[in-house]
This record gives structure tokens, sequence and C-alpha cells, in this order.
């Protein structure tokens, strides 16, 4: 999250969400009553004409009436009455309209009072958090390049060398080059379109071929390499081996998806050797959040998306009740390891400040 403007006189904080994290911080401290402004789209209408009009980008304010948080299609939706409207739409002003905010899409809140655990949330969320890394990872074989470290690896490109097992090794590196090329060209145009922090990894040999052929070539996109890694192989297996091993944490510090990991492996750890300081199940978790011993509440994204109403609500209950008393929400994405292990505990679970048992 990013504070982008705040005017305490008028109560306004002008924020941008990054994550689906910032959006559960969000849907935390916005109220029915509260106004918002976003970037949505409005059907502009034609007086006397028989189709429907155009809808076009602009800015509306709401006054919040309903929230939902749409992890599936990672959104907030905030359903409101519109308050204010730019010129052409006044007529809109006193109809319904709902708001999406995504990543990426800034908004503006403005409240009669700020509460103390709304600030400390929104604190929380706007802590830095390093960006998330572009890895190439390649061998003679295959490479791929994808984003790493938002909620779980996205490959942007993939590409196999059909010719690999035909070199010989006295010109492996100038066999090697028009593959390396065409990795590096797919890595330029991954970096133009999200100028992220780049991390190259592979079997040592062609990694350092690769690097080599990248500060060559491309000079100015070679400063943009924050490691250099080894892995025993080349392609998307080679990142997730990375992942695992841990190779990349350093460049990625606390990046979302590493840290959704590093929280449920200490979980998983203080089980295993019987540390009280964790609960796990709905029932449990609740009853520790009653005694203030919950640290970090970890939830399942996809368990916010399966439950019905009522046993959502409840869940939402409980995710307020933790901030409140200064703990903090985690939402863990079922895509990997780490979220399926969690939905294994039932999808809710608990890091606690002191031992705590079932009485």
């Amino acid at each position: 999250m990013r504070l982008l403007k705040k005017d305490d006189k008028h109560g306004l904080l002008a924020l941008l969400p990054e994550d689906l994290d910032d959006l559960w911080a969000l849907y935390a401290v916005i109220e029915p009553g509260d106004l918002v402004r976003a970037r949505t789209r409005r059907e502009r209408r034609v007086e006397g004409a028989k189709s429907r009009g155009k809808r076009v980008p602009i800015s509306l304010c709401i006054q919040v009436e309903k929230k939902a948080l749409d992890v599936l299609m990672g959104r907030l939706r905030l359903l409101g009455v519109i308050r204010r409207a730019p010129a052409g739409f006044e007529d809109e002003e006193g109809k319904h309209h709902t708001l999406d905010v995504r990543p990426g899409t800034p908004v503006e809140v403005v409240k009669e009072g700020w509460s103390s655990y709304q600030l400390r949330i929104l604190e929380r969320a706007l802590r830095e958090r390093p960006r998330p890394l572009l890895v190439a990872c390649l061998d003679d074989e295959d490479y791929c390049i994808a984003l790493v470290g938002l909620r779980d690896v996205e490959v942007l490109a993939e590409g196999e060398n059909s010719s690999a097992r035909e070199l010989g090794i006295a010109s492996k590196e100038d066999a090697l080059r028009p593959f390396f090329r065409e990795a590096l060209s797919a890595l330029r145009e991954a970096w133009e379109a999200h100028r992220k922090p780049v991390a190259v990894i592979g079997p040592s040999m062609e990694r350092d071929m690769f690097v080599r052929l990248l500060r060559s070539e491309e000079p100015s996109l070679a400063r943009e390499i924050v490691a250099v890694r080894a892995v025993s192989t080349g392609g998307l297996p080679g990142i997730y081996e990375a992942l695992r091993a841990g190779v990349l944490s350093k460049a990625l510090s606390e990046a979302r998806m590493i840290r959704e990991a590093e929280a449920v492996r200490e979980l998983l750890s203080r089980l295993g050797r019987g540390d009280g300081r964790v609960a796990y199940g709905l029932e449990d978790v609740m009853l520790a959040c009653s005694c203030g011993a919950v640290e970090v509440l970890l939830v399942a994204d996809s368990l916010l998306l399966d439950l019905d109403e009522e046993a959502r609500a409840e869940l939402e209950e409980l995710m307020m009740e933790v901030e409140e008393k200064n703990g903090r929400v985690m939402i863990v994405s079922s895509k990997h390891e780490a979220g399926r292990n969690l939905l294994s505990l039932g999808g809710v679970a608990a890091l606690l400040r002191f031992p705590w048992a079932r009485t």
C-alpha cells in the first residue's frame, strides 16, 4: 500500500493498494457512510437515443452502503450512492454505482473520524515491501521468464532449444548464442512491460554465458540485475527449485509468496515440536483471539471464496477482531504449497503471542 495524500482537516486519505492484503486492509477500514472516490466506468446516456449509451471512464465519489472482497477476481467491490460526479454526469448524483477497486487503483477515502485501530491497519499495510522479481531461469535446453514474489509464479515467456543435444563442448557458447538471444529478447520485453528487478538463475556455466551476453548486448538491462544464483536446471522447474531451496530469499526479501511460505513453515514447525503458541481451525482460533493471544492470523484465500455467507461473516468478524487487538492478518494464496498446507489444517490458523490450550 502507498499513501498518496493525507488531509487530516477533512479526514481524507488517498491510497494505492498493491496486492490482495492491501485490498483486505481497505475492506477492514471502509465502513457504510464513508465517502470513496475512484476511477470507474459509467454509461453516458444520450437523451432521446434508442440504444444504450457508451460506458466511459470517469472519477466518481460514492457514499458506501455495502462492501465485498472478491478474492477470486482480486478486487474490492463498493456499492453506494453517487454523491459527486464530473461535468456531464450531474444527473447521475443520487443514483447507485459500484466501484471495483483492484491492486493499482488509486482510491480516496473520507471519514468523519478515523479510529485508532483503523489507522493501525493502514500503518501496517503502508510499511514498505520489496518489489517482486523478474526471474530468468535457463540452461542449454530451456528458458523461462517469470514474475516471482507476488502471490504466485506468473510465467511470462518460455522457450526450448531444439538443437541442445547436438552441441559440441568446444563450441558450446557460440552454438548457444542464438538461443540465448531469444531468451534475452523475451527478458527485455518482460522488463519493459513490468520494470522489476532482475534475477538470473540456472546451472553455473549456462547462467554465466547468458549474463556475459546480457552485459555485452543490453548493458542498461544488465544494471537491473540484483541476483545471480545457481540451480540445477533451467525453465520453470528451476524457478520452483530456487524457491524451495531459498536461493532467491535474499533478493525477494519479504516478497509476498516468500512471506506466506515462511509463516506457514513456522506454523508447521511449532506444531511439529509441540510448541503451544499455535492454534488452527476456526473455533480454536476464535477462542485464542478472545484471549488476545493471536499475533498473526493465517487465512487461505480460497476459504474466503468457498464459505457460505454466514460462515464468511463469522470469519471476517474474527479477522477484524485480530486487527483490533493489534494482531496481523495474512491472506495466504491457495495456489502454492504453503496455501495447500494451510487448507489441510482447515484454512484458518494462528501464530500466537503466548502458549494457549483449549480448557
